[in-house]
């Protein structure tokens, strides 16, 4: 899963390994589950589920027990179990790869093996080295290099789902130099795992779109500023608001108007995260290698 992978990101002529999968197999373009957060449409993909069905309704919820705002990246939260669950159920061997450790708390407690590159093993870094920080493109290439290893020297591995971080999606806008530079050398590591596991089928989707914005508001400071701070409170037909959801957490919010009406001049720009591009293909047994009844996804 690439996370944030807008198709206006993935052009042919950055992305050819990716293009050439879709080719080769199906490519579409599908719509996100609302809301347009990871943690939702990662629980989504790797359930196959809703999140009426999954659980997962944002990256934060509101506890009325505690009255604090918590992450939703509990296991227990889960309610449908994810694809490496009922692999490793059926006797299988699965293995998840992400850059957050979010994510490893959420997906990867029923796995042969989960690893955070936000946070790796120390085996990990003995053979792969440091990873870069997670605010960064290199985290991912330093995924993907672990992935392509992987494939190569545990084959008895029959499900490895790879999740990469979306802050370069954030940082730079599509066709951005820096952009297309992380996602190069992310594409070309696609195909070497490809040619490393010329057996594997290999679906690949985002979980969300992204676009640029050319002007944000910070939703808490602007409506600090105007005196009507953010606070929780449970939405009231009688008591005059206004009632924002804050599109990086996923919950809701009340700001209280003066005089009853709605904060006219408290504009937020925010961004539509709603795009991805799926893209699956099956390759052929190599003549050379025995047939392996295996499905990687990443």
């Amino acid at each position: 899963m690439i996370d944030g992978l807008d198709p206006s990101y993935a052009t042919p002529g950055v992305m050819p390994e990716l293009y050439r999968l879709g080719a080769a197999g199906m490519s579409t373009l599908v719509d996100a589950v609302a809301p347009t957060v990871t943690n939702a449409n990662n629980a989504g993909i790797s359930c196959a589920a809703w999140p009426s069905e999954h659980g997962i309704t944002g990256n934060y919820y509101f506890d009325p027990a505690t009255g604090d705002e918590d992450y939703m990246e509990r296991p227990e939260l889960l309610l449908r179990p994810t694809l490496m669950t009922q692999v490793t159920d059926a006797g299988g061997q699965a293995a998840l790869l992400t850059a957050k450790k979010k994510t490893a708390s959420l997906l990867g407690t029923k796995t042969t093996l989960a690893v955070a590159a936000e946070d790796p093993p120390p085996e990990f870094t003995r053979r792969y080295g440091q990873p870069p920080g997670i605010y960064s493109a290199g985290i991912n290439h330093w995924l993907w290099t672990v992935a392509v290893d992987l494939l190569r020297t545990r084959t008895d591995i029959d499900l490895l789902y790879v999740h990469t971080t979306d802050f370069p999606m954030h940082a730079w806008a599509p066709g951005a130099p820096e952009s297309d530079e992380h996602l190069t050398r992310l594409d070309a590591l696609i195909g070497e795992a490809v040619h490393t596991a010329p057996d594997a089928a290999f679906f690949a989707t985002a979980d969300h779109g992204m676009n640029s914005k050319g002007l944000v508001w910070d939703l808490n400071q602007a409506l600090a500023s105007r005196q009507a701070p953010v606070r929780r409170a449970h939405v009231s037909a009688t008591s005059p608001s206004s009632v924002t959801r804050t599109p990086s957490s996923g919950t809701w919010t009340r700001a209280p108007s003066p005089n009853g009406c709605p904060p006219s001049t408290a504009h937020t720009a925010v961004s539509t995260r709603s795009r991805s591009r799926c893209t699956r293909t099956t390759t052929s047994p190599s003549p050379t290698s025995p047939r392996r009844d295996t499905t990687k996804t990443c």
